[in-house]
């Protein structure tokens, strides 16, 4: 038995679970999301005070069910306010109450929102605009869903069977309007948690498969405890005679309710972490910003209506470290079990301290004998770094030709670049026999001065002028392109390169690059 659990917290998407689930802080986090829904409750009182004397309810009727159900000291205390309620509308009182409902609505959705970053080990969150907007779109759907949900689709019959005792109605035709929207309401309730796991988190999810495990765990066990709660009530709401009694339950039952609702939505949140996990090691956050918003829709107006003529300028990066967080190599170490050799190596070569040739030769010979598949791992192990693409996308927008120069290798950048519509790739290729690495590079080996020298070609084949190019790395062998381009950019590099680059970005966000394009190019203008 030991022995099969050992197996099980072995695989990796249980250890991301449960690391997940550590972080998480499940029972402060859902109590936490409890009581903003509970807040959020009242405010649909009041909105539905405020609305019913809208409807033009009979008041008679109200009153008649109100004495029967009710002892009669609370009947007494409470007609009168009933009465008013239903006769007296008041447009702002009703203004008042939706505003308050978007708002706690919203307050609760951000609280989720903060949940699910935990989830996911995420700490940077949405604005307080865009928070609050999101929040108020999610959280008044939501609400109307489960409501929908919970009182239709697993509560109908019994909230009919109990009106029927006091009021006489068609019980057969409201069955069967049960039967018909209970499939709708369903779907929706299915659609509405998928929505909820694909907006409300903090992290871009370019998947649709990513937040399947959460939806369904989430609708397959709400809808099991809902049905559970359903089938009590059905027992035993014949033998509530006192209202008080039925008050103590119900308020009881939507207390206990809302805690467990929200430890089943971060549980599902944890469970879409583990599983994308498997494919991203490092979960990129949105541009949860409205400066981040207003740049995307600036970039879309120029895409529909500045078509640029003829090529602007070119960007030639590096790929280990800049492009991607990770050095392939490294990743390569760590598969074939030397990593901490590889890692010394690379290190040393980064730094200037070992001829970069050399550090390439030893680190592939520790190589030798891996199956050529491995590279399909590496890949999925690749981070891109934050504001890759919106980099690339905006700098083609631009009318900019995009490079790529690296000591790595053609095997695990070729896929990234052909996803990312990169167009020029230059890197190493390792020779493979039989299918098995065989420890040695194939062609020329990618050095300092292949850098330079692919800069300049790909300059000279889109007729430009090296002042019209960027270079951007982090490493020693990147410092000579650096030096040689229009705009020389040391990535979060090592202290030599960052010491004699003309300009430095010492956060992991690409998209900066276009920051610094924007105040570079004016002041050179009016130089």
């Amino acid at each position: 038995m030991k022995a099969l659990v050992q197996k099980i917290t072995n695989y990796p998407f249980v250890q991301y679970f449960i690391r997940f689930y550590q972080g998480a802080d499940i029972d402060l986090s859902s109590i936490a999301v409890a009581y903003y829904f509970l807040v959020a409750a009242f405010p649909l009182l009041f909105l539905l005070s405020a609305a019913l004397p809208f409807l033009q309810i009979n008041v008679n009727d109200v009153l008649g069910f109100l004495q029967t159900t009710l002892p009669k000291e609370v009947f007494e205390n409470i007609s009168g306010i009933v009465e008013s309620i239903l006769t007296n509308p008041s447009s702002g009182w009703l203004g008042i109450s939706i505003a308050t409902a978007l708002w706690t609505f919203s307050q609760s959705m951000i609280i989720l929102q903060k949940a699910f970053n935990k989830a996911y080990g995420v700490e940077q969150h949405r604005d307080l605009i865009v928070g609050r907007l999101v929040g108020i779109l999610i959280g008044l759907v939501l609400q109307v869903m489960l409501f929908l949900l919970i009182s239709v689709g697993f509560f109908g019959e019994t909230i009919i069977n109990f009106i029927h005792r006091y009021i006489d109605i068609d019980l057969d035709f409201f069955q069967r309007m049960l039967s018909w929207t209970q499939p709708l309401i369903y779907l929706g309730f299915i659609f509405v948690i998928f929505l909820l796991y694909y907006i409300l988190p903090n992290v871009r999810i370019k998947k649709i498969r990513y937040v399947l495990p959460g939806t369904l765990f989430v609708v397959i066990v709400l809808t099991a405890t809902t049905n559970l709660v359903s089938l009590y009530l059905s027992q035993y709401m014949n033998k509530f005679e006192n209202f008080q009694l039925v008050s103590y339950v119900v308020l009881l039952l939507v207390m206990v309710w809302f805690i467990l609702i929200a430890q089943i939505l971060i549980i599902g949140a944890i469970l879409n972490a583990s599983y994308q996990k498997l494919d991203e090691p490092t979960f990129t956050p949105r541009r949860g910003t409205i400066a981040g918003i207003i740049e995307k829709f600036q970039k879309f107006r120029r895409k529909r209506g500045n078509k640029v003529r003829g090529v602007q300028g070119l960007l030639v990066m590096d790929v280990d470290s800049t492009l991607v967080m990770e050095e392939a190599i490294d990743i390569l170490g760590d598969l074939a079990g030397v990593g901490e050799q590889m890692a010394a190596i690379t290190e040393l070569a980064m730094q200037g301290d070992l001829d970069y040739e050399e550090a390439l030769r030893e680190r592939v010979a520790l190589l030798k004998g891996l199956p050529e598949t491995i590279f399909d791992t590496v890949v999925k192990q690749m981070t891109l770094t934050r504001g890759a693409k919106e980099l690339i996308d905006e700098l083609h927008a631009r009318g900019y030709k995009i490079g790529l120069v690296s000591g790595g290798f053609h095997e695990n950048i070729d896929p990234i670049a052909k996803e990312l519509g990169i167009d020029y790739v230059k890197a190493n290729r390792l020779e493979v026999r039989d299918g098995v690495l065989t420890g040695r590079t194939e062609g020329e080996v990618v050095t300092k001065a292949t850098k330079v020298a692919m800069l300049q070609a790909w300059a000279a084949e889109n007729k430009l002028e090296l002042s019209e190019t960027i270079a951007m790395g982090d490493g020693a062998n990147d410092l000579p392109m650096i030096e040689a381009a229009g705009i020389g950019i040391a990535f979060n590099a090592k202290p030599i390169v960052r010491a004699l680059a003309p300009y430095q970005i010492n956060e992991y966000d690409l998209y900066q690059v276009i920051t610094l394009l924007d105040e570079i190019k004016p002041a050179k203008a009016n130089v």
